[in-house]
């Protein structure tokens, strides 16, 4: 079947060109016009169900921003728009500076790869969404390597209203909803087809034995496969009456660490500074943008730093890289994405992260080469 995103806007792939699209994999990743981004509301709908007008393929006169960012909840990288406005504004920013011929497509994790459902009434991924994801994290870095230009966010998001709450429910409000049980604790599901509306997406049960709870749970999805059940319900069940302390997370694990200590991002900043290595000084600054001077100034050091100690040779570049795998000893791979987290370990850590960065070493190194024949 042809990849799904290649229904987004283009009729063929033949009409392409941009280079980004010489990514193996890039195929199941959405590139979402900026003009489009205004009209989304808040908060942003996941990559699959954003409309096709929302979407294109990048042209080789089109325009092509990664947007490098934090998730503030597991369910949801953004629920209150905050960053919103300023992608916005810096997208604004770029295009002035470039003047692209085309269109200005961005990459934005949660509109390019399909996610799981953050509220009720929300379908489950599909098989074929699942394998789009992962092509779509595995493909990650190149994506900020070959875009024309990235943006990478760095702010203190605020709290959802009433996260951390407390609040007591019947437990018959938690049978036949969705329940993750994973761990010491149950956490409501959001619900495709809505059960209960008592039982609040991504909410946990705050017990002292979470072993009673479950049997209670258990006792009453029995109790409905007796005859008597469609007369007298629940009524007669003491079970059914008790109430369970939940405590309120509406988009999931509220993520506490900075954008700088997280292992991934660090990763993302690493390809811009590539990236800006391998533009020619006097057009590097505007390779990459950030809404804190502190970051983008951070992004234009590292790549100039890259660009001398590759002009210097292999023994200066291997001093300046073992300062980044130093580096990176230090950042935290435990995640918040839901999607990023198998079993309580992350998928993928620092081999992982340092084996990608070499990888973006080479093509510097090539192209590095390619200038000093040319």
């Amino acid at each position: 079947a042809m990849p799904w995103s290649w229904a987004c806007g283009a009729d063929k792939p033949d009409r392409l060109g941009h280079p980004i699209l010489a990514i193996p994999g890039v195929e199941h990743v959405r590139f979402v016009r900026a003009s489009a981004l205004r009209k989304l509301p808040i908060p942003w709908p996941r990559c699959q169900d954003l409309e096709a007008w929302c979407c294109d393929v990048p042209g080789k006169n089109d325009f092509v921003i990664s947007v490098s960012h934090i998730w503030s909840y597991a369910a949801h990288p953004d629920p209150l728009g905050e960053k919103a406005q300023l992608i916005h504004e810096l997208v604004e920013q770029a295009l002035a500076q470039h003047k692209p011929l085309g269109q200005a497509l961005v990459f934005f994790d949660f509109l390019g790869v399909p996610q799981q459902p953050f509220a009720n009434g929300q379908r489950a991924r599909t098989q074929e969404e699942d394998e789009s994801f992962a092509a779509g994290l595995s493909i990650l870095p190149q994506l900020y390597l070959m875009a024309d230009a990235t943006i990478h966010i760095d702010v203190e998001l605020s709290d959802v209203e009433g996260d951390g709450e407390l609040y007591s429910i019947p437990l018959v409000a938690l049978v036949g909803a969705p329940l993750n049980e994973s761990g010491p604790r149950i956490q409501v599901m959001p619900q495709e087809d809505v059960v209960s509306k008592t039982a609040v997406p991504f909410d946990v049960a705050e017990v002292a034995d979470m072993t009673v709870l479950q049997a209670d749970l258990k006792s009453l999805q029995e109790l409905q496969n007796f005859p008597a059940f469609s007369v007298f319900g629940y009524s007669l069940c003491s079970t059914a009456s008790k109430l369970v302390d939940m405590r309120k997370a509406p988009f999931a694990a509220r993520n506490r660490f900075a954008a700088g200590e997280k292992g991934w991002i660090f990763l993302e900043r690493f390809a811009s500074m590539v990236k800006v290595a391998m533009t020619p000084p006097d057009q590097a600054a505007h390779a990459a943008y950030s809404n804190s001077e502190d970051l983008h100034k951070l992004l234009m050091t590292g790549g100039g730093d890259l660009r001398s100690a590759v002009a210097e040779g292999r023994d200066v570049f291997k001093r300046v890289l073992r300062k980044y795998s130093d580096e990176l000893n230090t950042k935290k791979f435990s995640t918040v994405s839901l999607d990023l987290q198998k079993g309580g370990k992350s998928v993928g850590g620092r081999e992982t992260v340092w084996n990608l960065m070499l990888v973006m070493t080479d093509f510097l190194i090539i192209k590095w080469d390619q200038e000093q024949r040319s």
